[in-house]
């Protein structure tokens, strides 16, 4: 991982360094590829590092994914469909958007998805386990 994000600074450095100087198009396309593909390996190594842990977190974000993908689409167009059509910059939009993207998905994930079984069984979702309280066998005579 470390070996991937020096060479990746170094050839995205080449990258840079060689389009200002109008170096040789091969070598600038050499070093470019080079570059994305030490970030991706890297990227990969970190991810493979920090996020094989177990925790309460990634357990969430983990069932979480593939309906909050679903689901952002939707949310994005109707959110979208009405922040256009204020009198601000595009910034403004563009940030309002976002986060209210963000939060709507989350509260409909959170309302609608993962607390009914059916929405469960739509986005192929396991079953949701309730806590059972634990049966103890009560001893008896003294």
């Amino acid at each position: 991982t470390a070996s991937a994000i020096v060479i990746g600074l170094i050839a995205t450095a080449a990258v840079y360094t060689l389009d200002h100087l109008q170096g040789s198009v091969v070598l600038i396309h050499l070093a470019y590829y080079l570059s994305r593909w030490c970030w991706v390996v890297a990227f990969l190594g970190l991810g493979h590092r920090y996020l094989s842990a177990r925790n309460s977190f990634l357990r969430y974000a983990s069932e979480a994914a593939y309906p909050f993908y679903i689901l952002h689409l939707p949310v994005n167009t109707i959110v979208g469909h009405y922040v256009i059509q204020w009198d601000v910059s595009v910034t403004v939009k563009y940030l309002a958007i976002n986060v209210a993207t963000i939060l709507l998905t989350i509260a409909v994930y959170e309302l609608l998805v993962k607390r009914t079984a059916v929405a469960r069984f739509l986005f192929g979702m396991k079953p949701q386990v309730k806590d059972r309280p634990v049966l103890r066998p009560v001893r008896q005579g003294g």
